[in-house]
């Protein structure tokens, strides 16, 4: 097993979901596990929600709604085989 992490910035437009493809390092072997979590101080009331699709050995897609445009930071980590 290994692990790969990192980030991706996604500046939404408002109240629309907003993606940005990310590309794993180095590919892996199977489907990975895709973990996302977005560094905010105003989940709930500015950014409505965030989530991963398209989870491939390359690399999957990245997605965050927000009320507003503000760019978001977004940690992921990716857990499978090599």
């Amino acid at each position: 097993m290994a692990i790969q992490i990192g980030r991706v910035t996604i500046t939404p437009k408002p109240n629309v979901p907003s993606m940005e493809t990310v590309t794993f390092p180095k590919p892996f072997k199977s489907q990975p596990g895709v973990v996302l979590t977005p560094i905010t101080s105003v989940p709930g009331t500015f950014l409505l929600g965030y989530g991963t699709s398209h989870n491939t050995l390359n690399g999957f897609d990245a997605y965050v709604t927000r009320k507003d445009d503000t760019e978001t930071i977004m940690v992921w980590i990716a857990i499978g085989q090599m």
